[in-house]
């Protein structure tokens, strides 16, 4: 996957704010630390859930709406990984696979389309990218029969 992102352990540590006493979901959440092996660590996870984000909004302004919805997926993950783990939800049924980065194929459209119509027409083509990467991640993971559970995006 072309757009896809991972984070490392140590990455996911730097973003739990550990407290003596407690443990953070960020402690105890599996993370799939190489885009290119994904496959197999879903497959190899015991993890019934598989979490990743989509922090785009490209399909939003292709529709001529307000961009925003690419700032969602930082701050739910650091709320999220600083969740005290506990008896309903202990952080080792999630598997966090990463997030994807549209970062490029946005900064490419926002420097070349030549007149707004032309930008609208260019996300609205990047749209189909998009669908199709994170289609293919769906289905890697219903395939391995998890659950899989996305933040962002756009509509």
């Amino acid at each position: 996957m072309k757009y896809f992102k991972t984070y490392s352990r140590k990455e996911l540590l730097g973003m739990t704010n550990s407290r003596k006493f407690e443990t953070k979901i960020g402690e105890r959440i599996a993370c799939a630390d190489n885009a290119a092996t994904i496959a197999a660590t879903i497959q190899n996870s015991p993890a019934p859930f598989v979490l990743f984000g989509i922090p785009e909004d490209i399909g939003v302004r292709a529709n001529g709406g307000v961009g925003g919805a690419h700032t969602v997926w930082e701050p739910f993950l650091s709320a999220f990984l600083n969740t005290q783990s506990n008896d309903f939800l202990d952080g080792n049924e999630i598997l966090l696979a990463g997030y994807f980065d549209f970062s490029e194929l946005e900064k490419l459209i926002d420097q070349n389309a030549i007149n707004p119509d032309e930008t609208i027409a260019a996300f609205r083509h990047a749209v189909i990218t998009i669908d199709q990467e994170v289609e293919h991640l769906v289905k890697l993971i219903t395939e391995n029969k998890k659950i899989p559970i996305a933040i962002g995006g756009g509509p």
